[in-house]
């Protein structure tokens, strides 16, 4: 990022950002229907209306669960499975250690690219991605693809795309010792551009662990 005055700086870069994500027992096999709690985007400080896409997240002693919610669409998802860089899809970093001290992703680090619909074929359907990160120090192990769930579910303007990471699949996952974790995420759109929850594209966010969000992993949702 280049060197400029405090004030040229996006909001959301002024801060470290820490959430609490709900304990939810009924996961994975039920998801709320109408969730509370969607984390905040610190970005929308910086817009004149909300960003179109949202997160929300739960987790249980099982694993992770990340709901995208998209919105203000007139076209559904879509990408050929041939043609992956162009298709419609949603990232996701998770640090299972929550390493903010380190600049570089070590073995806990996991970054997921999410494909609400791809076609091949006469075949449509989400396909979750297990890549890997810039500069790492270390890989986390590549059960994610294999071992996730993924369903994608279309809304009248957009859609809702479901993930669920059971502990197998998340390197170093462990609630019980562990209660905070890394995260970051994106939504990159045909029709809508880029949503980032924060900052902006000169900050690695596709790197560097230090600057992703931090999701407390707090008791039972209410």
């Amino acid at each position: 990022m280049s060197h400029g005055k405090l004030s040229d700086l996006p909001a959301s870069f002024l801060f470290r950002y820490r959430f609490a994500v709900p304990r939810v027992s009924q996961l994975p096999e039920r998801w709320p229907e109408r969730p509370e709690g969607w984390l905040p985007n610190p970005a929308d400080l910086d817009r004149s209306a909300p960003l179109p896409a949202r997160l929300w997240a739960g987790w249980n002693e099982r694993g992770c669960g990340f709901l995208f919610r998209v919105t203000d669409k007139q076209h559904p998802p879509g990408g050929d499975a041939h043609q992956l860089e162009q298709a419609d899809r949603c990232r996701l970093w998770i640090d299972t250690r929550c390493t903010q001290n380190v600049h570089r992703a070590t073995q806990y680090c996991h970054a997921l690219v999410a494909y609400p619909q791809v076609t091949e074929g006469s075949r449509r359907r989400p396909l979750l991605q297990q890549v890997s990160i810039p500069q790492a120090r270390g890989d986390a192990p590549r059960r994610a693809a294999r071992l996730a769930e993924i369903r994608f579910a279309p809304e009248r303007n957009g859609y809702r795309l479901l993930i669920w990471l059971p502990a197998e699949a998340l390197h170093g996952f462990d609630p019980e010792q562990q209660r905070e974790i890394g995260f970051f995420w994106l939504v990159r759109d045909s029709e809508l551009g880029l949503s980032l929850p924060a900052y902006d594209t000169d900050v690695p966010f596709v790197r560097d662990p230090s600057v992703w969000f931090v999701a407390q992993l707090a008791d039972e949702s209410p």
